[in-house]
């Protein structure tokens, strides 16, 4: 969070690069910029779901997309993204468990607004504009000190910092055969 949502969207793309060889990546984030444009639009159009429709499955061949209108439950989002090794999760409009802050002075207004979702952040990115972690963040993150700080554009040590964190939690194996 604290920077746009195309921007992390990029940097999403970036890390998949770099980690989806390693484990099974996934992306959670909203699409707020077609949230008030009118059913007419070409897209939706011929969508299923702008014709009373509930539920759609589209073979992309490449990959596969399910759009639907329902509220999932939380047991329902946990059943589909049980199968990942880790999930990005746009801050910007979804809450997670853990957090990335990316310090850009020109978000600062938005970053400030969002500061109640700081809850256990993990790492500190800073934008090009940005030298050091802002007054408002201290104040809001009580272990700010220990959190570690990486540029935004080394996406190689954002990698490695998330490999880092993966192999923190993966549990010792011990086997006998």
């Amino acid at each position: 969070m604290g920077i746009p949502s195309e921007a992390i969207q990029g940097l999403v793309r970036q890390l998949s690069v770099e980690l989806g060889s390693r484990y099974k990546l996934a992306y959670a984030t909203a699409d707020d910029k077609d949230a008030d444009e009118p059913v007419s639009n070409d897209r939706k159009q011929f969508s299923v779901l702008a014709h009373a429709g509930t539920f759609e499955y589209t073979d992309k061949i490449n990959f596969y997309r399910i759009d639907f209108e329902a509220h999932l439950q939380d047991h329902q989002f946990r059943m589909l993204f049980n199968d990942q090794d880790l999930i990005l999760v746009n801050g910007n409009h979804l809450r997670a468990a853990w957090q990335i802050v990316v310090v850009d002075p020109r978000k600062e207004y938005a970053l400030r607004k969002q500061s109640d979702r700081l809850t256990d952040v993990q790492l500190f990115l800073l934008t090009q504009e940005a030298h050091e972690i802002p007054s408002y963040l201290k104040e809001a993150i009580d272990n700010w000190s220990e959190v570690p700080v990486l540029k935004l554009s080394d996406v190689a040590a954002i990698a490695a910092f998330l490999n880092q964190q993966m192999n923190m939690l993966r549990p010792p194996l011990a086997g006998l055969v």
